[in-house]
């Protein structure tokens, strides 16, 4: 089983390597890889410079089309994990012909999913919002997506960013939490590791 996990448009920091061993010792797994939206060429401390680098050079269907590459090299099952941007590039995958051998995907504080929001995805995932966002009604999302099949949904007590050290709205307890508790049991439900 692999575990691949989408960042947010910090990147692949040291903040995340540091949660994708705490993720593979939780979930006894070693075969975690992190596919960077910036093909390990650069991470960033600030938000607002990660934001319009990603926006201006990136965008979701070019970093779901990076993630799809890197499944396709893998061997199967493979489960997927995004944050932020990552969880919205892996939600834009699951319905845009995503390769073959995904056995489900967790996507935390997918804000870019609400662009999206008329895709049936071809795996499972479960997403999980942040109590509230500035741009959008969390609970409206919710409810358009209540009915989507192989959609599970979930709002956390956190805001946007709470698993990322480098956010303002960081969490550690709730971060600790999800790692620990929550990840560990939706990836195994979905029989995957």
């Amino acid at each position: 089983m692999s575990l691949i996990i989408a960042p947010d448009i910090f990147g692949r920091t040291p903040a995340l390597e540091r949660l994708s061993h705490r993720l593979a010792d939780g979930l006894a797994t070693k075969d975690v890889d992190i596919v960077d939206p910036y093909g390990g060429n650069r991470w960033f401390r600030r938000e607002d410079q990660a934001y319009a680098h990603f926006s201006a050079r990136l965008g979701i269907p070019a970093y779901s089309r990076r993630i799809a590459d890197r499944i396709a090299a893998l061997k199967p099952p493979v489960t997927l994990l995004g944050f932020s941007a990552g969880a919205s590039a892996i939600w834009h995958l699951s319905g845009n012909g995503p390769p073959p051998g995904i056995s489900g995907a967790v996507g935390f504080y997918g804000a870019q999913i609400r662009h999206f929001s008329g895709i049936r995805p071809a795996f499972d995932i479960h997403l999980i919002f942040p109590a509230s966002e500035s741009h959008f009604d969390v609970d409206e999302l919710i409810s358009r997506l209540a009915a989507t099949p192989r959609v599970s949904l979930e709002k956390s007590a956190g805001g946007h960013g709470f698993m990322n050290e480098y956010s303002h709205r960081f969490d550690g307890d709730l971060c600790t939490e999800f790692l620990k508790n929550r990840i560990p049991e939706l990836t195994s439900r979905r029989g995957s590791l």
